[in-house]
């Protein structure tokens, strides 16, 4: 009878542990998706040679942006995705993605690239009114995003109308 009890403990754990990865990967290629879906709905003043991703650290979303990116043309353009070791040639990039995990970096890349034209995306809606241009969060179940237009002003890089009206604006 005990054996019979641990089979379907294990099991429900099982079951619900899978659920709970199920989720997360779902909410990863979500980012992913979006991730590509800023560049496609930004204009950069000096439009880059090619669209270049960088990943700050690991994160879950590389695997689903290589997958996403791979033979990926944007405007004609194609996106590169990187994961970023070194930000020697930080200029290079068109989008920087900071998971939470490498909070503890933002603030210095921010200062690195005040006054280049790069998006940097985070994880974690409190750098939107840090430098950050886009930042993920989210709410009942969803993932959303805030979009700080002043940053993006100064990153000399245009929204299209169709992105802002899906995230939430903020100045």
């Amino acid at each position: 009878m005990k054996f019979r009890y641990k089979i379907f403990f294990l099991l429900f754990l099982f079951l619900g542990l899978n659920k709970v990865i199920f989720a997360q990967n779902g909410v990863d290629f979500y980012r992913s998706l979006f991730l590509v879906k800023f560049i496609k709905y930004a204009n950069w003043s000096k439009p880059p040679e090619a669209f270049t991703i960088g990943v700050v650290g690991n994160s879950p979303v590389i695997p689903q942006l290589k997958t996403i990116t791979k033979d990926k043309k944007i405007n004609g353009k194609p996106v590169i995705l990187n994961k970023v070791s070194s930000y020697e040639n930080i200029e290079k990039y068109s989008l920087l993605y900071v998971p939470k995990s490498q909070n503890s970096k933002l603030q210095y890349i921010i200062s690195l690239t005040k006054n280049m034209s790069i998006l940097i995306v985070t994880e974690d809606d409190i750098f939107i009114f840090k430098g950050a241009s886009i930042s993920f969060f989210e709410e009942n179940s969803s993932l959303k995003f805030k979009i700080n237009l002043t940053t993006i002003e100064k990153q000399k890089i245009e929204i299209s109308t169709r992105l802002l009206s899906v995230g939430v604006v903020v100045k």
